[in-house]
């Protein structure tokens, strides 16, 4: 392993700036009975995964292998 980092609080960013258009994609394409689930899927601020996320009880870690 040459590096690792918690990319955490970029994931958090990047599902803020582009959870509208994930929305609005499960809005306009998954089965009403699928819904809950894409959006809970998808990360859109308020879901379980979103807030456990902003709380620190999950983590986004990113790692940098090489092969010997």
């Amino acid at each position: 392993m040459v590096s690792k980092r918690e990319i955490s609080a970029e994931m958090l960013r990047g599902l803020d700036n582009n959870s509208p258009r994930y929305l609005d994609l499960v809005g306009r394409h998954a089965p009403v009975f699928l819904q809950s689930f894409g959006r809970l899927f998808a990360g859109a601020p308020g879901t379980l995964m979103y807030r456990e996320l902003q709380r620190g009880r999950l983590s986004y870690r990113m790692y940098h292998f090489i092969k010997d």
